[in-house]
């Protein structure tokens, strides 16, 4: 991945700082959903193609598919994190979309994450 390519992908994200994110956060309070303990890849492959899914719903989804390419923006990445945190119980943070934009990618990172409990 280029350097200029990653850095305008962080510039989408950082422009919306002003994002009012106490919806989100009454939201996570209400969630219902324990943290999985240890999920599969496939497991975690699933939950990520259904939420790219939700957001690109007139696209198609594969593991190579590009968040940012499909025309994710910093708002669907705050609404791709909310909606896979319900689904993992876990927290994930908008930098790993950006760092990690593809499913297979994601994938893999949210793997050794959860696996480690880092």
């Amino acid at each position: 991945m280029e350097l200029t390519t990653l850095a305008q992908r962080a510039a989408r994200v950082e422009t919306n700082k002003a994002l009012d994110k106490k919806p989100l956060e009454r939201r996570r309070k209400g969630c219902k959903t324990s943290p999985m303990t240890h999920p599969t890849p496939d497991i975690i492959q699933a939950h990520v193609m259904d939420v790219y899914r939700h957001i690109f719903p007139d696209d198609s989804i594969d593991t190579d598919s590009d968040f940012f390419d499909l025309g994710g923006d910093s708002l669907s990445v705050v609404t791709f994190c909310a909606l896979l945190e319900e689904k993992l119980g876990q927290e994930v943070h908008p930098s790993v979309i950006i760092y990690f934009p593809t499913v297979e990618d994601l994938t893999q990172e949210l793997a050794t994450k959860l696996s480690t409990g880092a």
